[in-house]
This record gives structure tokens, sequence and C-alpha cells, in this order.
């Protein structure tokens, strides 16, 4: 039997249809009959057909594991097993958890350690630098407090006249004090975008629900996994950032500060591709 045929016949037996799966793993309904009629081509490929496989199986009571495993199998594809740590037998990554976890342990405690003492060496580091700084800037009060005699202005011993107030001319406003905001802070006040320009290119992912996202920057991938809803990740890049979202309707982001338009509907796979020449295109109105 193909491994379409078994996932439909493993949902059939469960009695559920390719709804409930579509409303429980928000994978839209033609991905689904894609996966039982074995039309890959149909599915965005690497990391997220595979990810389709697994929600499926989950749903209709198969071993995930097992599951994309037989799929990896049946579909040796470049674009499907790409990265995949599947395509190694599972008995040998069984044996390999235990190291992994201990590694992890030794991780965990190193960074445990060396954090605090590195936050611990920057605090007095700069509790000596802000010490310094206040002694030279006493330092240098101290100074201009003490003054030669020159012609014209009285020696010690004799009275002083009353100092003359500083001049406060309208012609000539004290304009630095005044400017506080940043130039970010300011764009964002004028609700224009951060200029990628000079900012470069950020994005912000929020997804209203679960979706799969991958996030290449410049060329290289900066992001690529299942975000949850609730969850918040961002992103930088000089001149190009490549998005692909696997349900375009639950993913929601800013872009240099401001919302992005939706990408496409609930469901859909969408690739958005936003350059520092078209950021604007892809911003609500």
């Amino acid at each position: 039997m193909d491994f379409g045929s078994q996932l439909r016949e493993a949902r059939e037996r469960r009695g559920v249809s390719l709804r409930q799966i579509a409303t429980a793993t928000r994978i839209s309904i033609r991905a689904l009959e894609a996966l039982e009629r074995n039309d890959i081509a149909k599915l965005p490929g690497g990391i997220f057909s595979r990810a389709f496989v697994r929600a499926y199986a989950e749903e209709v009571g198969l071993d995930p594991d097992d599951a994309v495993r037989e799929f990896l199998t049946q579909f040796s594809h470049e674009d499907v097993t790409a990265g995949s740590p599947l395509t190694e037998p599972l008995e040998r990554r069984e044996d390999e958890r235990p190291g992994r976890r201990k590694q992890m342990v030794g991780l965990v405690m190193t960074a445990a350690i060396v954090v605090p003492l590195a936050g611990l060496a920057t605090y007095f580091w700069l509790s000596s630098r802000d010490g310094v700084a206040a002694s030279e800037n006493a330092a240098g009060q101290t100074q201009g407090e003490i003054s030669t005699p020159t012609a014209g202005t009285p020696s010690a011993g004799t009275p002083s006249a009353a100092p003359k107030p500083a001049s406060t001319s309208a012609s000539a406003p004290n304009d630095g004090a005044r400017v506080t905001t940043a130039p970010a802070a300011a764009a964002l006040a004028a609700g224009a975008p951060l200029d990628p320009r000079v900012h470069g290119l950020r994005v912000a992912l929020a997804p209203e629900a679960p979706c799969w996202v991958r996030v290449t920057g410049d060329g290289v991938k900066l992001f690529e996994g299942l975000l949850q809803k609730g969850e918040r990740r961002e992103l930088t890049a000089k001149d190009t950032l490549i998005v692909v979202a696997g349900d375009a309707g639950a993913l929601r982001f800013t872009l240099n500060g401001r919302p992005g338009r939706p990408l496409g509907a609930s469901g859909e796979v969408i690739t958005a591709r936003i350059t520092t020449d078209n950021l604007r295109t892809w911003l609500q109105p």
C-alpha cells in the first residue's frame, strides 16, 4: 500500500474527516488531499512537508516518527529529505540521545556559572567607569571656578560685581536641549517605517495561531520552525528578507516598526520577498 493510502485508511479507521484534521492542525484541506494522493508537488517541501505528515499522523493515531520515516523512504527527493535527521537509522538516534542529554546538561551548567560572572564583571566595570567620569567632571568644575585675575578684573580681596545672567536671545534658541528624540523614534512617531537604507530590514513575527515559518536574510537562514500563538520572534537583515509562512492567514508581523499587510488566506503557503526597495508594498495602507 502506498503512503497516501496508508494515511487515508488510518483516518477512515479512526472516523476522522479531512476538515477535522485541517481545523486541528491549521493545514489546508488541499494540502491534506494532496498528501493522501501522494501528490507531493503540491506540498511546500522540506521541513514543512515533514511537519504536515507528523501533524496528520498524530491526528489519526499513527506514530509520527514512523510516519515521517516512511514518507522519506517513499519520497526520497532532495527537497523532501534535505536536513532531516530521520534519514539516519532510528536506533542510532536512540543510542545518541543519552549522550546529547549529558551534553545539554553540561552546557546549561556552564551557562549558569559563566553568565552571572560575566554580568558581575560588567557591573563592576561600568561602576568604575562611572566613578572615574564623575571624578573628572568634579575636577573640571573646580578648575573652572578658580580663575586668574586679569586687567579690569577685581583682584583677590576686592568685592566683585554680581555675576551677569546669561543671555537668552530669541534669535538663537537652544535647540539642542529640546531635540531629544532619536531618529528612529521620530520616524515611528511620524507614522513612517524606519528607513531601510539606514536601519536595514527588521521583521517581528507574532502569529495568531500555530504557524510554521522560515525566514532567510541576505541569503542566510535566520529561523525555521513552528511559532505558537503568543510567541514573538524578531529578525534583521541588511537588504533582503524572504518569509515563508505555512499558514499565511495566521501570521501577523511588523516591518521596521510598522504593521505588515496580510500575506494570504488561512491555510495558504505564501512566500514573501521583502527588500529595501519594496518595503512599503508589504505594509498595511
